[in-house]
């Protein structure tokens, strides 16, 4: 999905650009992975295989359709500014046009969870360590696959994952609209035109 919104390759690694571009990945993952080499790419993209922000997030969610999205319904007292943010949050997504446009029955499509935005992100994260030098082109792929394998068990097609990023993208940071809204349109088109990646090779690629 990052790839298609960068337009790098889908079938290769490579990224074209000046070194400058490098700079400017390595620097985006330090600032929003702490990413600074190899060991700290291996340490984050290792703790995702096991856990990620789906873990919290597909709670969360079970908990606002149990209650409907009422807060007050809400028992943990303890938690409940917590429940409340990411509450308000979903309903945000859900009130957005394009979150009325991917998930018109929420009851039944809130239950695909949020694991593909964890699945993504970290198959893009790979691809870029692999491009600033962090990884060769063998681990990169051998993560990318792992990544790849544990999509494929949790989805069966690729509007269901699209749909599960993007309610990911939506409670990691739902109120940033202008990434919300281009990145609904870049899998709309991963979807719907029958020349992109996803349709050329299917789901069980």
């Amino acid at each position: 999905i990052l790839s298609h919104r960068y337009q790098h390759f889908y079938n290769s690694l490579f990224i074209s650009g000046p070194e400058s571009l490098k700079k400017k990945w390595k620097e985006g993952m330090l600032d929003d992975w702490d990413i600074i080499g190899p060991e700290s790419a291996r340490n984050i993209l290792d703790s995702f295989l096991e856990e990620g922000h789906r873990n919290s997030y597909n709670y969360i969610i079970a908990l606002y359709l149990k209650c409907n999205g009422d807060t007050n319904r809400v028992i943990d007292s303890e938690n409940r500014e917590i429940f409340v943010h990411y509450f308000e949050k979903l309903n945000h997504v859900l009130n957005l046009k394009q979150g009325k446009k991917w998930y018109p029955k929420p009851e039944k499509d809130l239950w695909l969870g949020t694991s593909a935005f964890d699945y993504g992100r970290m198959i893009f994260v790979a691809r870029i360590c692999y491009f600033i030098g962090y990884f060769s082109e063998e681990e990169a792929w051998e993560y990318i696959n792992k990544f790849s394998r544990l999509a494929k068990n949790d989805f069966s097609n690729w509007s269901d994952y699209a749909k599960s990023y993007m309610l990911g993208r939506g409670m990691w940071n739902a109120n940033r609209d202008n990434q919300f809204d281009p990145l609904t349109r870049s899998l709309s088109v991963l979807i719907a035109n029958k020349y992109s990646p996803w349709n050329k090779f299917g789901w069980g690629y």
